[in-house]
C-alpha cells in the first residue's frame, strides 16, 4: 500500500510543479472562450472508452472517480495514472491545419477506510487553453495598409480532489467530493501594421484563478432475476465562484525598439461557473458485462467571466457504452481482456457566429492484464480511443476532426476482501 501512496505523492508533486505539461489541448479556437475547454464529467479511461458513461456502473478494479458514491465499491488500494494524446485537423472552407499534443491526464489513489467507506484523492485537468488565430484587416483611415492581428492563449486550471463513498443502506451508496481548483490563463493580443514603420501593439493578460468546488453523488443498485442487476446514479456539481486576479501589460514596438511599455495594476474579480448534473442507468450481470446510458447537462448560459461577460450556451451530452470480459478467470490471456465501446453526442457550450457547436464521437478501448493476477495484487494497462468531430465548416466556421487516445495503468493491492457487485 505504501508504495502506491508514495507513487501518488511523487506523481502529484511533479504535476503540480509542471502545470504547463498538463494544460495543452493543441490549437483549439474554442478554448479562447470562457475559461477554456472544461474537463468536467469525464472520469477515467474506462468511462472515456464507454462514451463518457459510468455514473451508475461501478468497477471494483478501477477508481470510480466519475461518481463519488461508487467509490464504495473500490475496496482495494488502487493507484491510477494516465496520459492523453490527440491529433486534430482544423478545417475551414478553403484551408485546413493539423495539430496534436500529448499531456499528463489524471492521477488518482483510492483507499478503503472502513468496510462501508472508501476515500480517494486525485489530480486532473479542470480546463485547458491553447489557441492561436491570425487575421489581416485594413487599418482605419488607411485602407491600403494592412494590420496583422494575432490572438493567442495558453495555460489552464488544475483540480485536486478528495472524494468519499459510503454505503448508507442496502443497495444505496452516497458520495461527496471536495476540490481545490487553481491555475493561470494567459491571453495575448497583437496588432502589427504591415508597412515600413512596423508599428506593433501587444496586450498581454495573465489571469490567476483559485477556489474550492464541491460535488455530490448518489447510486442505487438492485438485483433483478437471478443474474442481473440494475443501477441508477446521479452526480451534481455545485456552482463555483472562482477568485481571480489579472495583470495586464501593454507594449508599443517598432522594428528597432520598444517605444513604450505599460504595466497596469492588478485587478481582482470573480468567474462564476454554473452547476451541472450527470445521471445514468446501467444493467450488468455482476461478472463480465455491463451496458450504461448517461445524460449530462450544465447551465453554461449562466457563466460569468472575469469581465462579467457570457459567451457560452447551456451544454447537453448523451452517452451510451458497454464493456465485456469474455472469461475473467480464464487461463487464456485475451479472454481476460476487458473490451469497451461507446457513442456520445452533445451540444458543447461554445458558439460561433451565433451557432452552437455540436460534437459527436465513437469510442472504444481495452483493459489489458499485466503479469500474473495474485490474491493480493493485480495490475492493468488501460487504453481508450475516440474518433469524432466538433463544429462545422458552414458559414465560414471552424470544424475539428479529432482522434483522441488515453493510455495509463492501474495498480491494485487487495487490502480487504473484495466487495461483490450485487
Amino acid at each position: 500500500m505504501f508504495k502506491y501512496i508514495s507513487a501518488f505523492a511523487l506523481a502529484a508533486g511533479w504535476l503540480a510543479i509542471t502545470p504547463a505539461l498538463a494544460q495543452s489541448s493543441g490549437n483549439s479556437p474554442y478554448s479562447r472562450l470562457g475559461i477554456g475547454e472544461v474537463s468536467t464529467n469525464n472520469g477515467n479511461i474506462r468511462n472515456f472508452s464507454m462514451g463518457g458513461t459510468g455514473v451508475s456502473s461501478p468497477n471494483s478494479a478501477q477508481v470510480n472517480e466519475l461518481n463519488p458514491a461508487l467509490l464504495y465499491y473500490n475496496n482495494n488500494v488502487i493507484f491510477e495514472m494516465s496520459v492523453a494524446s490527440q491529433l486534430k485537423t482544423l478545417k475551414e472552407e478553403n484551408r485546413s491545419q493539423r495539430d496534436g499534443n500529448t499531456t499528463l491526464n489524471t492521477i488518482s489513489l483510492s483507499l478503503p477506510v472502513h468496510k462501508r467507506w472508501t476515500a480517494a484523492v486525485g489530480l486532473k485537468p479542470f480546463s485547458t487553453v491553447q489557441y492561436e488565430t491570425n487575421t489581416s484587416q485594413p487599418v482605419t483611415g488607411d485602407p491600403n495598409t494592412q494590420a496583422l492581428v494575432r490572438y493567442s492563449g495558453d495555460g489552464g486550471l488544475t483540480e485536486v480532489y478528495f472524494g468519499n463513498g459510503v454505503k448508507v443502506a442496502k443497495d444505496l451508496t452516497v458520495g461527496v467530493a471536495a476540490s481545490y481548483i487553481f491555475g493561470t490563463i494567459n491571453n495575448n493580443f497583437t496588432s502589427a501594421i504591415q508597412n515600413q514603420s512596423g508599428q506593433q501593439l501587444q496586450v498581454s493578460q495573465q489571469t490567476t484563478y483559485n477556489d474550492f468546488a464541491f460535488k455530490s453523488g448518489l447510486a442505487y443498485r438492485r438485483k433483478f432475476g437471478e443474474k442481473y442487476s440494475i443501477g441508477i446514479g446521479g452526480v451534481y456539481n455545485f456552482p463555483i465562484s472562482l477568485t481571480a486576479e489579472r495583470r495586464t501589460q501593454l507594449e508599443r514596438m517598432s522594428f528597432t525598439s520598444v517605444t513604450s511599455s505599460f504595466q497596469a495594476d492588478s485587478t481582482s474579480g470573480k468567474a462564476q461557473i454554473p452547476g451541472g448534473f450527470q445521471a445514468g442507468i446501467s444493467i450488468d450481470n455482476g461478472t463480465n458485462w455491463s451496458v450504461a446510458l448517461d445524460v449530462a447537462s450544465q447551465a453554461w448560459g449562466e457563466f460569468k467571466s472575469f469581465e462579467g461577460r457570457n459567451e457560452l450556451k447551456n451544454a447537453l451530452r448523451v452517452g451510451l457504452g458497454g464493456e465485456y470480459v469474455p472469461e475473467p478467470a480464464s487461463p487464456r490471456y485475451f479472454r481476460r481482456v476487458a473490451y469497451r465501446a461507446g457513442l456520445s453526442f452533445g451540444q458543447t457550450p461554445y458558439q460561433l457566429a451565433g451557432k452552437q457547436v455540436n460534437e459527436a464521437a465513437v469510442t472504444w478501448g481495452f483493459t489489458l492484464p499485466v503479469g500474473r493476477a495474485l490474491i493480493t495484487e493485480s495490475n492493468f494497462l488501460n487504453l481508450g480511443f475516440a474518433y469524432g468531430k466538433r463544429g462545422t465548416t458552414d458559414d465560414n466556421l471552424v470544424q475539428e476532426n479529432f482522434i483522441r487516445v488515453q493510455a495509463g495503468f492501474t495498480l491494485n493491492n487487495k487490502w480487504f476482501i473484495q466487495r461483490k457487485l450485487d
